[in-house]
């Protein structure tokens, strides 16, 4: 996502503090905010939500999967038509916010911001290619058994009146392999809810169970580690 913003202010030659109209992807808020912080977005923009979207957002629009980026094109068009001189960017993703697009849209002609220069795309695939090397894929494993861990990432879900449930967490293995873990043991998942960024390198205790006696089925559940102090 980055990689697609950079190139995208880059090769339209302008900043993104110049843009003035936008729509940001929004099939689920972490597309969003992901958005914003990776494509460098001004602070203030980022916290205006109103001035994020041009047709009220993809949730108000149908849900995913409703043709919604070729709406939010023509809404963007049409706005900047109206305010001639203006930038307005445009943005889509896919698959588990894996897949990236962005255009920026105006009415000014290429001239203006790039001279003389002769029309070209910008060319990712060298930093794409860094990219992966950089951050490979690690691999998720299936079983990991009873063992520890080291949290990397987690969010908690909820039932009606905002009543944490449980945790989800993705973490580390000690020779680097990934894991993905439940937690519903009900202090816990409050002290989760109470203090929600303090649990990012924290250890915990996993315990692996088989759920289907002739297919590969595991489900692992963690708890905090006694070391955590948490």
């Amino acid at each position: 996502m980055q990689i697609v913003g950079d190139n995208v202010f880059k090769n339209a030659n302008i900043a993104p503090a110049q843009v003035e109209y936008f729509d940001i992807y929004s099939c689920f808020p972490i597309a969003v905010r992901l958005a914003c912080e990776e494509m460098r977005l001004p602070l203030d923009i980022e916290n205006d939500s109103p001035r994020l979207t041009v047709t009220g957002g993809l949730p108000f629009h149908g849900g995913p999967g409703n043709n919604y980026v070729t709406h939010s094109l023509v809404a963007m068009v049409e706005l900047v038509r109206n305010n001639a001189g203006t930038f307005g960017l445009v943005t889509g993703n896919g698959g588990v916010l894996s897949k990236h697009a962005a255009t920026i849209i105006s009415t000014e002609p290429y001239t203006t911001t790039h001279g003389d220069k002769t029309w070209s795309r910008a060319d990712c695939k060298a930093d794409l290619d860094k990219s992966r090397k950089d951050f490979p894929n690690v691999e998720c494993v299936n079983n990991p058994g009873d063992t520890k861990g080291i949290i990397k990432n987690y969010t908690i879900t909820y039932k009606a009146g905002s009543v944490p449930v449980s945790v989800l967490a993705i973490g580390e293995l000690v020779k680097g392999e990934r894991f993905v873990a439940v937690c519903e043991e009900k202090n816990t998942v409050q002290k989760f809810h109470q203090y929600p960024d303090a649990f990012v390198g924290v250890s915990v205790d996993i315990n692996t169970q088989k759920m289907h006696p002739k297919r590969d089925i595991y489900r692992s559940t963690f708890n905090l580690s006694s070391s955590s102090n948490l």
